[in-house]
């Protein structure tokens, strides 16, 4: 009987550690426990919310949902465009869920509670609850955060997380100086790289932040610091081997992206391009803040010495990206890429804030942040459930589910029953890859990857093309490759939630 209760409080302690990764809650606190229930039900909440609106407006895939429904179906050491882990992440849950949309939202928004609760952890070490709480909600204020991560993205969401994650483990470090904090971190930042090229403003604005405080200096050059470095190596190296083996294709699509060594460097246009950009949501957030919290922020307010890096990271994160514009001259920077650094300024400002005596303004600032992730639901649910009224049509408004649902009723009345004998040949991968998905007996093959052993005798081999017109003529790129088709009459479907024309339209045709 004693045992049984032995066995029943470790494993108590157990969870209560690592599902909070607090020791403050090893601690027989009610209302700590309370204060961190309290908040993974309000994270839980927010990501639920928007993880259903988007299985309810939509069955279609995203672009970044389509890659990583194609990437999924082989576990690589590298891919073609991004970096690895995200795709690892969705191929392991394909082996426990269905292959299926709902199962890559459910991967993102997991990621999304772990960028949320993590951040708050973070801030948690140093801050009240309450403090927490309203750091926690002021990440609502960067655009990229409270619109562009619900409606699409999906390797940035990953390296936020994962740089929200080396964040609280550095932050333990500092305060707590633990082995399994080290150890943690230098995951976190193996991971890191492996999520989103980008990682490296952050893993280099932190590298600066620590060297330049000498309480920091201590706790990571030192034997526990250079192990946390040596396993997040050793993690991103499989991957390093790969790159330097096919060629560098995800780093050269970056650097392709980024329009590297751009003609029009330094040129006006450049100019106006950059600024909006890369100051728009930084000028965004700190306005804001500094609208409701400017009497509250002070250098002077003491905090632990070991902390002061957490105050220059903000320094290093807003200059690092900058001059590597500069050097590598580069002609487009996205606002996205800057994901991993702008959880670094209330992190900062953390370091710096006094709270009123009776919260009376965290509680509105709080309703302000409440009313942003509420006012950004209702506009994503109104773009996607009324897109005649909004006249704006995205691509998860494609009725590729319909249009599956079509393509085999044609191919019954064409006395084909069997679809693992059924070839689909198209040029369109976003087309291929959402077909695929409710129809994943058929093979579906691109053009620019056809090989003549596909084509058996006993196969059936279909051709299909997104119509720009209703004209239903063959492709000038599959009437060279095909010289005899039969064309039958295109697949055609309403755009989903939408009445008025014009229809989603596939050309439909049958090798001979």
């Amino acid at each position: 009987m004693h045992l049984g209760k032995g066995l029943i409080w470790v494993l108590k302690s157990f969870i209560q550690k690592w599902f909070f990764w607090d020791k403050k809650s090893l601690m027989n606190d009610k209302h700590h426990q309370k204060e961190k229930f309290f908040t993974v039900g309000l994270i839980l909440l927010y990501c639920i919310g928007y993880g259903l609106l988007r299985i309810l407006v939509s069955s279609t895939m995203e672009l970044d949902e389509a890659e990583q429904f194609r990437n999924a179906a082989t576990l690589s050491l590298g891919y073609s465009n991004e970096p690895p882990l995200y795709s690892w992440l969705v191929w392991a849950a394909f082996k426990v869920l269905p292959a299926k949309l709902y199962t890559i939202i459910l991967v993102k928004y997991c990621l999304l509670f772990i960028f949320y609760w993590s951040f708050y952890l973070t801030i948690r070490e140093f801050k009240s609850h309450y403090e927490a709480l309203l750091f926690t909600a002021s990440l609502l204020l960067f655009p990229t955060y409270c619109y562009e991560f619900n409606r699409h993205l999906t390797h940035t969401i990953l390296v936020t997380t994962m740089v929200s994650l080396a964040c609280l483990f550095y932050t333990r470090i500092l305060l707590r100086k633990n082995w399994i904090y080290y150890f943690l971190f230098g995951i976190s930042i193996g991971f890191g790289l492996l999520s989103k090229y980008n990682y490296i403003f952050f893993l280099g604005s932190l590298l600066l932040a620590t060297i330049h405080c000498k309480e920091s200096r201590k706790l990571f050059f030192n034997p526990k610091g250079l192990v946390a470095i040596l396993i997040g190596g050793l993690i991103f190296l499989p991957h390093f081997l790969w790159l330097l083996k096919t060629g560098l294709p995800s780093v050269k699509h970056a650097f392709h992206r980024a329009d590297l060594g751009q003609k029009d460097f330094l040129s006006f246009e450049w100019f106006l391009r950059i600024i909006r950009s890369y100051f728009s949501e930084l000028l965004l957030f700190f306005s804001l803040f500094i609208f409701f919290f400017k009497r509250n922020l002070s250098k002077d307010i003491k905090i632990f010495q070991e902390l002061l890096s957490l105050r220059w990271l903000v320094l290093y994160s807003f200059s690092l990206p900058l001059i590597i514009i500069f050097v590598f001259k580069l002609g487009r920077f996205s606002s996205k890429w800057l994901a991993p650094v702008y959880l670094c300024f209330p992190l900062g400002l953390a370091t710096i804030f006094r709270p009123t005596i009776n919260f009376q303004r965290e509680k509105i600032f709080g309703y302000f942040c409440a009313f942003i992730a509420i006012a950004v639901f209702i506009t994503r649910a109104f773009i996607g459930f009324m897109p005649d009224i909004t006249r704006k049509r995205e691509r998860i408004h494609i009725p590729f589910k319909v249009i599956s649902y079509e393509l085999k009723e044609r191919l019954n009345k064409l006395g084909i029953s069997d679809f693992k004998n059924v070839i689909i040949i198209t040029d369109n991968e976003y087309l291929e890859t959402n077909l695929k998905m409710y129809l994943p007996q058929v093979k579906f093959i691109l053009l620019s990857k056809i090989f003549e052993k596909h084509f058996d005798q006993k196969s059936f081999k279909f051709l299909l093309w997104e119509e720009k017109d209703s004209n239903n003529g063959l492709p000038e790129i599959f009437a060279k490759r095909f010289p005899k088709v039969v064309i039958f009459k295109p697949l055609k479907a309403n755009y989903l939630h939408s009445k008025l024309k014009p229809l989603y339209i596939v050309g439909f045709a049958q090798i001979k």
